[in-house]
C-alpha cells in the first residue's frame, strides 16, 4: 500500500434487514474496488499496447531517413467511449534534393511525387467513418485538436528468422495517455491538390492528386491528417497501412518537371543519386492490438 493512499471506506453495520440491504446496495455501486466502475468506462481504463511491423513510423525512424524520404506516417490509435476503435494519421509528402553540377554552376534538383494513394485495411471489423474527399487549395493551413479517450502503448516489433523460427523482438515503445490533447494539422504547398476517398467495407482508400497536367505538376509538399473509425466486435483491431507515391520524378530547381531533352549526362548524374532516397516504394505498416 503505498503511503498516503485513501483507503476505501465501507458502510457502517446496520442493524435492520432493509438498513443491511441498502448498505450493500452503497458498497457495489459507490466503492470502484467493487465493481462501481462501469463495464465499457473500465475497458477504456486498461493500458492498451499495439504492435506495430515494421517499425516505421515517422517517429522511430533516423533523423537522416526522415530526410531522404518521400512519404512518412505516424498514428495514433485511440479506443472511444462507445467501444469503437479510432486511428488518427499524421502523413507528410515532401521531396529529396540532390545537388548536383549543371554546366558550370551547382544547382539543386529533386526527387518527389506528383500523387499519392493511402490505404487502411482492417482484418476482421467494419469501418464506419472516415476523413472524406475535398478540394484543398495552395498553402492552405488548419489544425484539429482532440482529447484523448484511452491509454495506448504503441510498441515497434521486429520480426526475424533464426534457426527456421520466427522471431519477434520490441523495443522503443511510445505511450499515449488518456485524456491528452493531440494535435493534427494539414497544410499545402504550391498547388491545388485533390483528395478523393473510397470507403470499402474493411478499408479505405484514399488518392491525392493535383488537377494540373502532369508536365506542369510540382511535387507533393504537404502534411496532410487522416483518420478512419471503425467496430471490431469486441476483438483487437487488427490490419495494415500504406503509403504509396506515384508518378516519381526528376524536378529542376524551379519545382517543374525535368525536361526530357535535358543534358543526358544531367540525366544519368541524377539516376545514379536516386539510390539515396529512402523508401522510394512508400511504406507499408501492420498494426495488431495485444490479444488480437
Amino acid at each position: 500500500m503505498l503511503a498516503g493512499a485513501l483507503q476505501p471506506s465501507f458502510p457502517r453495520a446496520s442493524t435492520s434487514q432493509a438498513d443491511r440491504k441498502r448498505s450493500l446496495v452503497r458498497l457495489h455501486t459507490d466503492n470502484p474496488h467493487r465493481g462501481g466502475v462501469s463495464a465499457p468506462m473500465e475497458n477504456n481504463r486498461r493500458m492498451r499496447v499495439w504492435r506495430i511491423s515494421p517499425p516505421e513510423l515517422m517517429t522511430w525512424i533516423t533523423a537522416d531517413q526522415r530526410d531522404r524520404s518521400i512519404a512518412l506516417i505516424d498514428f495514433e490509435p485511440d479506443v472511444l467511449g462507445s467501444g469503437d476503435v479510432r486511428i488518427d494519421m499524421r502523413v507528410a509528402f515532401k521531396c529529396v534534393a540532390i545537388r548536383c553540377k549543371e554546366g558550370l554552376r551547382l544547382a539543386d534538383f529533386y526527387i518527389g511525387c506528383q500523387s499519392a494513394a493511402i490505404k487502411v485495411e482492417v482484418d476482421e471489423g467494419i469501418l464506419s467513418d472516415h476523413t472524406q474527399g475535398t478540394c484543398l487549395s495552395v498553402d492552405y493551413k488548419d489544425s484539429i485538436k482532440r482529447t484523448r479517450n484511452s491509454k495506448v502503448v504503441v510498441a515497434p516489433t521486429l520480426k526475424a528468422k533464426a534457426a527456421g523460427a520466427e522471431i519477434e523482438a520490441t523495443c522503443g515503445s511510445v505511450e499515449l495517455e488518456a485524456g491528452r490533447e493531440s494535435a493534427f494539422e494539414r497544410s499545402f504547398k504550391y498547388e491545388d491538390r485533390v483528395l478523393a476517398a473510397v470507403c470499402l467495407g474493411s478499408a479505405v482508400e484514399w488518392r491525392l492528386d493535383s488537377p494540373a497536367e502532369p508536365a506542369f505538376r510540382s511535387f507533393l509538399f504537404c502534411n496532410l491528417h487522416l483518420f478512419v473509425r471503425g467496430n471490431f466486435n469486441g476483438k483487437g483491431a487488427a490490419g495494415r497501412i500504406s503509403v504509396r507515391p506515384s508518378d516519381l520524378t526528376f524536378f529542376d530547381p524551379h519545382r517543374k518537371p525535368l525536361e526530357q531533352s535535358k543534358s543526358r549526362l544531367l540525366l544519368f548524374k541524377l539516376w545514379r543519386k536516386r539510390r539515396k532516397v529512402f523508401r522510394p516504394q512508400g511504406v507499408v505498416i501492420s498494426f495488431r492490438e495485444e490479444g488480437s
